[in-house]
């Protein structure tokens, strides 16, 4: 039997994953060119996987954690969506705008 608030619980997790992912966009940007502005190809790449991952976290389920699933499971489970995620922006960066972004970043 489901519970009421398991209908909230996917959004609020990949929403919690999404303020985690633009933490981390913001702190490697600061770690690589000691700031926190954006510039043109920084902030497409921004918005790229700002609405990828919800995307990939949505499908691969990555929200269903509890009692009845094995941390393994969830540990293969984030590895895959993580890999996913990395090949296919990796893939977008290669063939659409990749000459936008220097090797300093990356």
């Amino acid at each position: 039997m489901k519970k009421r608030f398991n209908k909230y619980f996917p959004p609020l997790f990949i929403l919690g994953e999404v303020v985690v992912l633009t933490i981390i966009f913001f702190i490697a940007l600061y770690v690589a060119f000691g700031s926190f502005e954006l510039n043109v190809p920084y902030s497409y790449a921004f918005i790229v996987y700002i609405l990828l991952w919800p995307i990939f976290s949505y499908v691969n389920k990555d929200y269903n954690i509890g009692r009845a699933v094995s941390y393994n499971n969830t540990f293969k489970k984030a590895f895959a969506s993580v890999f996913i995620f990395v090949s296919s922006i990796s893939l977008l960066w290669l063939f659409v705008a990749g000459e936008e972004i220097n090797r300093q970043f990356i």
